[in-house]
């Protein structure tokens, strides 16, 4: 009996020495260069927008994936970089690959934006896929480009969380939720309002969540020195990100540093009357490129100081 176990002991090392040696020389010969120009087409294939350009892809151990120099370019403009992904890193999740599960979550690191995002991935039947992740100090000014494009500029870090659900084959069909707060930001105004140029704010929150291309903004909220703003409304996204037609309502509550900032002792009193519970409601409608904004006050809707709105 004992040379029976010890035979069967040798024979289950010699097998998973066999099975590792296999695993390692199939890692050792994955084929890069094939994996890399598979997921460019995929990934151009799921955005047709947007250009794809993966620099390298690099196969490491334990079971680890490392794509560099990702660039994403608008698709009728090659010159156009949108933005940089220095590096970013796939690996299955260990315990339960060993436990053999047919669904294994793979962990993913990004750098981007001089900022993180990290997750997982769990894939599902088919083509589903669920994904989760986390963002940190993700730099909204790096983005150059699309501020170019939209003829402002604009800065602030990006923290929060989101939970995603969909096919690989079409992401932008799948259902998004997410949590975001935007720290320490501006947005420049192509026209002035209450006599500012741009809008500082200590912190821009909101509950986002897209299902059938439809953004959808609720529980917002702008906190700035000059004001307190509440917002909710909607984003329906085309194949054009700055075509994207956006409706925004919410209602703006004027600090003492917004009046102080009007030289115009007439249109400061011509404000103040204007308000309902302290707070003027507004409307924001047009597409991303050219918004447009309403104010309406006690009397209706606001012309004058007010007059105009983003553009």
């Amino acid at each position: 009996m004992k040379q029976l176990v010890r035979w069967l002991i040798s024979i289950l090392g010699y097998l998973l020495y066999t099975v590792g040696v296999v695993v390692v020389l199939l890692w050792l010969l994955f084929p890069t260069d094939s994996v890399l120009v598979w997921l460019q087409g995929k990934l151009n294939t799921a955005y047709p927008s947007l250009s794809w350009n993966i620099d390298k892809l690099e196969a490491g151990f334990p079971l680890k994936l490392k794509l560099s120099d990702i660039r994403v370019n608008g698709k009728n403009d090659q010159g156009n970089q949108l933005f940089y992904i220095p590096e970013m890193h796939f690996s299955p999740d260990m315990e339960e690959l060993l436990k053999m599960k047919k669904q294994i979550p793979v962990h993913y690191h990004m750098k981007t934006l001089d900022g993180t995002v990290a997750g997982e991935i769990v894939p599902g039947k088919g083509s589903m896929m669920q994904c989760s992740g986390e963002l940190q100090n993700i730099q909204i000014g790096k983005l150059d480009k699309i501020w170019k494009k939209t003829n402002r500029n604009g800065s602030g870090k990006i923290f929060g969380t989101f939970q995603y659900s969909g096919t690989w084959q079409n992401p932008l069909q799948g259902n998004l939720h997410a949590n975001l707060k935007v720290s320490d930001g501006k947005i420049s105004l192509q026209q002035q309002i209450f006599g500012l140029d741009q809008v500082n704010f200590n912190s821009m929150t909101t509950i986002l969540s897209i299902k059938d291309k439809i953004v959808t903004f609720e529980d917002g909220t702008v906190d700035s020195r000059f004001f307190k703003v509440s917002y909710k409304g909607t984003l329906k996204l085309t194949d054009t990100l700055y075509t994207s037609d956006i409706t925004l309502h919410g209602f703006m509550e004027p600090r003492p540093e917004l009046f102080g900032g009007l030289k115009n002792a007439t249109a400061v009193s011509f404000i103040k009357n204007q308000l309902q519970n302290d707070k003027l409601s507004f409307t924001i409608s047009g597409s991303l490129l050219e918004p447009g904004i309403i104010f309406k006050g006690a009397s209706g809707i606001i012309d004058g100081i007010i007059d105009g709105g983003l553009r």
